[in-house]
C-alpha cells in the first residue's frame, strides 16, 4: 500500500519539530491547516496518474513542501486541466507560497507546492 501525504507529512513535522526546538515551536493551527491540504493531496493523488510525492522541511526557512511527480499526459490534456482548475489543484496552488513545474523522469512532469512555515519563534521566559 501507497504510504498517504498525511502521515508522511506529519512524521515529517514530528521530526522538524524536535529539530527546531527549542528556538522554536510548532503552531497546532498552522499544522491543522497544513495537514487538510495533505488530505487535498492524497485526493488529488488517488485520482490522477501520480508516480511519486514527496514532502521536505527546508531547513533555513521552514517552509514545507510537496512535490507531485504527475504523468505528463495529465497536465497536458486540456480536459484534465480544466476539470482541476475547478477544484482541489487550484485551491491548493492559490494557497502555495510557491509553485514550480519541472520535467521528471521519462514521461512525467513534477510540481513542487510550498508552504509557508508552521513553526514560530518560541517565547522567552520571563519576558
Amino acid at each position: 500500500m501507497r504510504p498517504d501525504c498525511v502521515s508522511v507529512t506529519a512524521s515529517l513535522l514530528d521530526e522538524a519539530t524536535q529539530r527546531f526546538a527549542p528556538l522554536f515551536v510548532e503552531n497546532a493551527e498552522y499544522r491543522d491547516i497544513l495537514l487538510d491540504y495533505c488530505s487535498a493531496f492524497d485526493t488529488i493523488i488517488g485520482g490522477l496518474e501520480c508516480t511519486s510525492f514527496t514532502v521536505d522541511v527546508d531547513e533555513d526557512d521552514m517552509t514545507v513542501s510537496i512535490s507531485l511527480e504527475i504523468a505528463y499526459t495529465e497536465i497536458v490534456n486540456e480536459g484534465v486541466v480544466v476539470e482541476l482548475k475547478d477544484k482541489l489543484f487550484a485551491a491548493l496552488m492559490e494557497r502555495a507560497v510557491s509553485l514550480e513545474f519541472s520535467k521528471g523522469g521519462g514521461d512525467t512532469s513534477i510540481v513542487k507546492f510550498t508552504f509557508p512555515s508552521i513553526w514560530e519563534r518560541a517565547k522567552r521566559k520571563g519576558v
